[in-house]
């Protein structure tokens, strides 16, 4: 968050920065693939965080450098249906959800918020011990998109894609 938000400033982008995100456990109620169960219980991510969350670290953390203007938090499991503060207008969205759900929930809540030729980076696409790559695919699926018109390696583990404008031919 406070590397977007400097990034923002430095580029003069006085729009807001919505912030996602539990701030503790890790729901894991719906998680339907195996490989995200196992990856929970590996790292033990479904243990009780510390006293306070780290939601005042990212609060103090934003406060220390002078980048809190502008920002909003919104504390949450991202697969709810009554999430409120929606921002109307994306240009840049980063989903590091991990799973399946959370990532599909994530697209399907923000992706048509997401402004023609806006840019999505998802964290763990290429991350083989999560299933947030088939959520990206069955997502794009069932929008009629093929992913490997649109999805590029961003980092070892990211993908970017860019939201297909009106005259984009991304579809299969």
């Amino acid at each position: 968050a406070a590397f977007f938000k400097a990034i923002m400033n430095e580029m003069g982008i006085e729009k807001p920065l919505h912030l996602f995100d539990t701030f503790g456990v890790i729901p894991t109620a719906n998680l339907s693939m195996k490989k995200d169960g196992d990856f929970v219980r590996e790292l033990r991510l479904d243990a009780a965080p510390q006293k306070g969350g780290y939601r005042a670290v990212v609060e103090n953390l934003l406060q220390h450098f002078g980048l809190s203007d502008h920002v909003f938090i919104h504390e949450g499991d991202i697969t709810a249906t009554n999430i409120q503060g929606l921002p109307p207008d994306i240009s840049l969205l980063h989903l590091d959800v991990d799973f399946y759900e959370p990532t599909l929930s994530a697209l399907q809540l923000f992706y048509d918020r997401v402004l023609p030729g806006g840019k999505i980076i998802v964290d763990d696409y290429y991350l083989p011990l999560v299933a947030c790559r088939e959520a990206v695919n069955d997502f794009m699926d069932d929008r009629g998109f093929c992913a490997e018109k649109v999805v590029d390696r961003f980092s070892s583990y990211a993908a970017i894609f860019t939201k297909p404008g009106f005259r984009d031919d991304s579809r299969c």
